[in-house]
């Protein structure tokens, strides 16, 4: 079977056959099987910058690798308790089994090993086709049921898609206010939700600076007694031997 991209070969309708201009007589040259070249070629991967290239191969056989990454801000829906989830034609469309994982913030992604191609794929609040997002046609690709998937194209390079919203072609509205408590680094247009100032200072209590009112360090904080030299143990303002001692004293014993 061959993989999409191979030099010898087009792609119609999802299949991928040989593919050849005649324009008069030819004797075509011997192939091996399932392959564009003869049986005695090295072939294989030949871009440097994709996950599997082989510094052996001598024709390229279409099955180079790269990375995509996804990324979906649900922070416009109620997450549901079994999770986010993606299907595609990269893992036969089976709902459940391709769980996004999240740094926070609703942010959820997932990252691929893909070969050039184009794929269709779709985001899914839950673990099951009802929560399936619903693709609008500005930026979906006919999924041949009278609806629309999400489509990515990869051309030979590492892909990490823009965040966009669930069910939506763009970002997210949120607070775009960096100076904000409820800024979104990932929102696009300002939907009015900023409404809390960040106020700056130190947030350590045991600081002798702490300040109450602050919700967001700004690396101002002065502990008192504290020695620029992180080995000066006895605070005698040097490190020497007595620090020294105690140190190897402790040597060895478990920290709690």
């Amino acid at each position: 079977m061959f993989v999409e991209g191979t030099s010898c070969t087009s792609t119609i309708d999802g299949f991928t056959n040989r593919t050849m201009d005649v324009t008069g007589a030819a004797t075509l040259d011997v192939v091996c099987w399932n392959s564009c070249y003869a049986c005695d070629v090295a072939t294989g991967c030949t871009d440097p910058g994709a996950l599997n290239y082989d510094d052996t191969a001598i024709a390229d056989d279409g099955s180079c690798s790269y990375t995509v990454t996804l990324r979906l801000d649900m922070s416009n829906a109620t997450i549901s308790e079994a999770g986010v989830h993606v299907a595609g034609a990269f893992q036969a469309w089976d709902p459940g089994s391709t769980p996004m994982s999240t740094p926070g913030l609703d942010l959820y992604e997932y990252t691929l090993q893909l070969s050039n191609g184009s794929y269709q794929f779709i985001y899914i609040n839950g673990n099951t086709w009802d929560g399936q997002e619903s693709v609008p046609a500005d930026c979906g690709a006919d999924n041949g049921l009278g609806g629309f998937n999400r489509e990515i194209t990869v051309a030979g390079a590492n892909m990490t898609l823009d965040v966009v919203c669930f069910g939506s072609c763009s970002a997210c509205a949120g607070c775009t206010d960096p100076l904000s408590a409820e800024f979104s680094p990932f929102a696009g247009e300002d939907d009015g939700s900023c409404a809390t100032p960040l106020v700056f200072g130190c947030t350590y209590p045991d600081a002798d600076n702490y300040n109450a009112a602050a919700s967001s360090e700004d690396g101002s904080c002065i502990f008192s007694g504290a020695s620029d030299c992180p080995t000066d143990i006895d605070g005698d303002g040097s490190t020497a031997v007595g620090d020294l001692l105690v140190i190897l004293g402790a040597f060895g014993q478990t920290c709690e």
